[in-house]
């Protein structure tokens, strides 16, 4: 077989399908590392922390903003001694596990594609411990 291609090689019509294939198989490849980079948009996300503190995200429950479809990774960190607390995003099924003092867990989000405006709260504080999550192609300004 080996001896065949070796052959068929050396004509115009062998050297003509060898591109042939050759091509269709750098582009079925350039394909697929377009399809895994347009997936992943940034192979180490943006890290959020937010410190819980006197019944509060970070500094009272900042306005959090992200970029249409950027994934970023929320590390919570309970530093409010006595309670116990969780990170949740309203209306996905983002959430940490529920916290103790000291504890701190992390999960990733994947921001929406379009840009809209959301919430993030404690689960168990909701009426004290809530702010906005704001997906905006402009939100480096609103910092």
């Amino acid at each position: 077989m080996v001896e065949r291609i070796k052959k068929e090689i050396k004509t115009h019509r062998g050297r003509l399908t060898l591109m042939i294939v050759l091509g269709a198989l750098l582009l079925i490849g350039w394909r697929d590392l377009e399809s895994n980079s347009s997936a992943q948009d940034s192979p180490n996300p943006r890290e959020i922390l937010l410190k819980i503190q006197n019944m509060s995200f970070g500094n009272n429950n900042p306005a959090i903003y992200l970029k249409p479809g950027e994934t970023v990774r929320f590390i919570i960190h309970n530093l409010d001694a006595g309670m116990k607390h969780d990170f949740v995003i309203q209306g996905t099924d983002v959430a940490s596990r529920i916290l103790d003092y000291g504890e701190k867990d992390a999960v990733l989000f994947t921001a929406p594609r379009d840009e809209k405006e959301m919430k993030y709260e404690c689960s168990l504080h909701a009426l004290m411990m809530q702010g906005r999550l704001v997906v905006s192609h402009d939100y480096a300004f609103q910092r």
